[in-house]
C-alpha cells in the first residue's frame, strides 16, 4: 500500500508539472512511476507460494459455486459453455500449482476468476 500512496502523490506531483507547462518534469515522473509499479508487480510475483496460490485457488472454488447456481435457470446463450472453459481453466491452475509451476498456475487462476466473475454478472442481470 505504501508504493501505490507514493505512486498517486508522484502522479499528482507529474499532472501539477504537466498543466504548470514543465512537460519534461511531468514525463520523468510518470517514468518513474511507471518503473516503482512494474518493480513491484515483479516482486509480488516472485513472492508468491505455492500456499497463497492454492488459498486464492480456494477462493475461486467459492465464486464458482455461485456462477454454478447461477448458470441452472441462466437464459443468456452459450453460459454452459462459458462455464465450462471457467471450470477447465480452475483445474489447470490447481494441476500447475500442485506440480509447482506457480507462474502458470497463477494465470490459469486469474483467467478462471474473471471468467466465474463474467458468468455471475451476465447471469445476475
Amino acid at each position: 500500500h505504501e508504493t501505490l500512496e507514493r505512486a498517486r502523490e508522484m502522479l499528482r506531483r507529474a499532472e501539477d508539472a504537466l498543466d504548470g507547462g514543465r512537460a519534461a518534469e511531468g514525463t520523468a515522473l510518470i517514468a518513474r512511476v511507471r518503473e516503482m509499479l512494474r518493480a513491484a508487480t515483479r516482486e509480488q510475483a516472485s513472492e508468491m507460494t505455492d500456499e497463497a496460490l492454492m488459498l486464492r485457488i480456494e477462493k475461486i472454488e467459492a465464486l464458482r459455486e455461485e456462477a454454478r447456481n447461477f448458470v441452472e435457470t441462466c437464459p443468456a446463450p452459450g453460459i454452459k459453455e462459458l462455464m465450462a472453459r471457467a471450470e477447465e481453466h480452475a483445474r489447470l491452475a490447481r494441476e500447475h500449482t500442485r506440480r509447482g509451476d506457480l507462474e502458470e498456475g497463477a494465470a490459469e487462476a486469474s483467467i478462471a476468476r474473471n471468467l466465474f466473475q463474467r458468468i455471475t454478472e451476465t447471469c445476475a442481470r
